[in-house]
């Protein structure tokens, strides 16, 4: 047997919560994340689905906002997949007060742009 061999088994589970409990040390604080951001701290966009009734269609800026305690603006661009009680639609069809459902992301820099707009069949007082 090797001299000193009995001391390294003993050593060996020491030696790797030390090098654990050193890796979690050299780690940012939690409150370096934010949901746009990645591990790298590159500024990401972030997608979410979003829900509500049209308080304003705008279609000379390609915008329709939600109703809601802070009214949210969303753009839509040619690539927007706009439908209608499941036909293709655009956004001439969207009236103020209409149910409408979708998929959007949000740019680092704040703006909300619609990936998907569902326009409910009719409006909210038909």
């Amino acid at each position: 047997m090797v001299p000193g061999h009995q001391n390294m088994k003993a050593l060996a589970p020491r030696l790797l919560l030390a090098t654990l409990l050193l890796a979690i040390a050299t780690l940012p604080a939690p409150s370096a994340f934010s949901k746009s951001h990645n591990l790298d701290g590159v500024a990401r966009t972030t997608r979410f689905p979003f829900h509500g009734k049209l308080k304003a269609v705008d279609l000379l800026a390609q915008t329709f906002t939600l109703e809601g305690k802070s009214a949210r603006v969303f753009a839509v661009t040619p690539q927007t997949k706009i439908t209608k009680d499941g036909a293709p639609a655009t956004l001439q069809d969207a009236t103020p007060g209409q149910a409408v459902t979708g998929y959007s992301e949000k740019s680092p820099e704040g703006q909300l742009t619609a990936l998907s707009l569902s326009l409910s069949p009719g409006t909210a007082t038909d």
